[in-house]
């Protein structure tokens, strides 16, 4: 077949060339993502929190130092002014003591609390999976449990309970802290966005190629009967960073290929529906 021949549309009146798309992807690659990048929330949140420490208000003066003991000696009356003493300094000792541990609203202790909500919840989401219909029935379940605790609180003094299990709550850290975890987890970040060249697979309009290992090898397919399928397995994932599971079948092999945590499956998914519809086209 000649070169005319190939770019020879019947759509296309005679005497107008057809020239091809350039919005169509002339290779895709796929890369497969651990659920490590799901903590990226939790890198942000670190960072804003060491922000946040560094300018921490002066919530207490500091506790100066307590004076050592009077000696004691062998009178009577120095006895007993030692002793009188001796019973009012816990007094002044607990009234001189900040209190800014024992209290929920403190600075330093939202900081931690804030902190801590965002890191159990992106655990939460790394660890288990939430389809549409179990994100729907927990947020019915969440607000009947809300609706039934208001009910309670006004014939039994919840918020008292409640106070009486929190109230001494105390998250402290200092900016150190959160900035060595943010830290990690961007490191973290880097090795996976380098690591992901060791195993990905790229369509090509003639072939598809399977890149893995540490020295680049490749596995060769053809594009015959290639299909493709998309899924959402866990829609909170697929909210943070648009993510989904892509399954391939290709001719040559047994099993289908799935790929995990794919990012921005949408757009690979109308990527690969354009390479499709292309394909059939030179058939």
């Amino acid at each position: 077949m000649s070169h005319a021949d190939k770019d020879f549309d019947p759509n296309v009146p005679k005497g107008e060339s057809s020239q091809p798309s350039t919005e169509k992807p002339q290779s895709i690659k796929i890369f497969s993502y651990p659920k490590v990048i799901y903590l990226y929330p939790s890198a942000i949140v670190g960072l804003i929190c060491g922000v946040l420490m560094i300018f921490r208000p002066d919530e207490e003066p500091p506790v100066p130092p307590t004076s050592a003991p009077a000696p004691v000696t062998a009178k009577a009356e120095d006895a007993t002014e030692t002793s009188e003493t001796t019973k009012e300094t816990p007094t002044t000792a607990a009234a001189s003591t900040p209190r800014s541990k024992t209290r929920v609203g403190s600075y330093v202790n939202i900081v931690g609390s804030v902190f801590m909500l965002v890191l159990g919840i992106n655990l939460v989401i790394m660890s288990l999976d939430f389809p549409r219909f179990t994100i729907f029935g927990g947020l019915f379940l969440g607000t009947t449990i809300v609706l039934l605790l208001i009910l309670l609180g006004e014939q039994y003094d919840l918020i008292s309970f409640f106070s009486l299990i929190f109230g001494k709550l105390y998250i402290e850290a200092n900016a150190t802290f959160y900035f060595v975890f943010s830290s990690i987890l961007i490191f973290i970040f880097i090795i996976v966005y380098f690591a992901r060249y060791l195993d990905y697979w790229e369509i090509r309009p003639n072939e598809i190629l399977h890149h893995h290992g540490p020295f680049s090898d490749l596995d060769r397919y053809p594009t015959l009967y290639f299909s493709f399928s998309k899924e959402i397995p866990d829609i909170l994932e697929f909210m943070m960073a648009g993510s989904g599971r892509l399954v391939l079948k290709i001719q040559g092999e047994d099993r289908l290929i799935v790929l995990e945590n794919v990012l921005q499956i949408n757009k690979k998914e109308e990527e690969l529906k354009q390479l499709l519809s292309r394909l059939q086209v030179d058939k």
